[in-house]
């Protein structure tokens, strides 16, 4: 183990672009730690890392998918981080909906004047405000609930075991053939709600990485979005979609309507406009027209 983890630590300081077993080890890990963890009947890969992002504490599980990539390369989601890190000052608020352990949370908390972060299940909103606390972070809101449309009381649901390949961030409001167990029922609000009493008055970047509510979410959130004109941060998901009633144009569609750009993220956090409705993407929201004043001061033609 103590091998194990020098070379996560030397492999994190090379980056995600500096060493090229890096893909084998990306691809094997998760299985290679799902059977030791089934051999020993105990999933015991949690662990905490010292330096995310440079300097921060980041308690993830090395043995998950998403924690396996932080483990190794330091990130899970670079190409984002990567956007994120060029949009956010030391005046920006932060909206994450779908946080999970907190991966952009944490970065933003650091970057940003102020996050607010959802994460509806109990146990992963445990582990959310474990790595708030564990950084000492005052300037992150916490909130235990999903986003969506309407208000409501709706039922989550995962693969069978609980996870599937292994993977942390994969719990879904939208029943599917292979994420058919119930594992909580979540209280869902909209976002504009919340919003308009948490005594905030603007929003920079907000992300929306939530398995197929993306359109409920966007929906929930209309007013503050025409009115604060953030960047968007967006997955387009075909299966997530399809599973939520839905299509990736339907998505692309509802942020259209809003007045802004979509630009396909590239790999190291490079742009483009994107065209047609791609099966899987993550994507940056540039409004057309920003709020007045502008909230932030660059724009997607200078992050090329």
């Amino acid at each position: 183990m103590k091998i194990e983890f020098t070379l996560a630590t030397l492999s994190r300081k090379v980056g995600p672009f500096g060493s090229r077993y890096r893909v084998g080890q990306r691809a094997t890990e998760p299985l290679r730690s799902h059977f030791v963890a089934q051999a020993t009947g105990k999933h015991s890969g949690v662990v905490t890392i010292t330096d995310y992002d440079g300097n921060l504490k980041l308690r993830i599980d090395r043995w998950g998918y998403m924690g396996s990539r932080i483990f190794w390369s330091g990130f899970h989601a670079h190409d984002e981080i990567c956007v994120l890190r060029k949009l956010l000052n030391r005046h920006s608020v932060f909206v994450d909906a779908g946080a999970n352990f907190g991966e952009f949370t944490i970065f933003a908390a650091k970057h940003a004047a102020s996050v607010l972060a959802f994460e509806p299940l109990p146990k992963v909103y445990a582990a959310l405000e474990e790595n708030v606390s564990l950084n000492q972070f005052v300037n992150v809101r916490l909130f235990q609930l999903a986003l969506g449309e309407n208000s409501a009381t709706l039922p989550m649901y995962s693969c069978i075991d609980g996870e599937l390949n292994n993977n942390e961030g994969l719990s879904t409001l939208y029943i599917s053939d292979n994420r058919s167990t119930q594992v909580a029922s979540v209280p869902v609000e909209p976002f504009d709600d919340v919003f308009d009493e948490s005594g905030y008055k603007r929003i920079d970047v907000f992300k929306v990485d939530v398995e197929g509510a993306e359109i409920e979410v966007l929906r929930g959130a209309r007013t503050s979005i025409k009115r604060y004109r953030p960047v968007l941060l967006v997955e387009l998901n075909s299966l997530t979609c399809e599973a939520a009633g839905y299509t990736v144009a339907d998505l692309s569609n509802e942020i259209r309507t809003l007045d802004y750009e979509i630009c396909r993220i590239l790999r190291g956090g490079r742009l483009e406009i994107l065209s047609g409705n791609p099966t899987y993407a993550n994507v940056a929201c540039f409004p057309k027209k920003p709020a007045v004043p502008p909230p932030i001061s660059i724009a997607y033609s200078e992050m090329g």
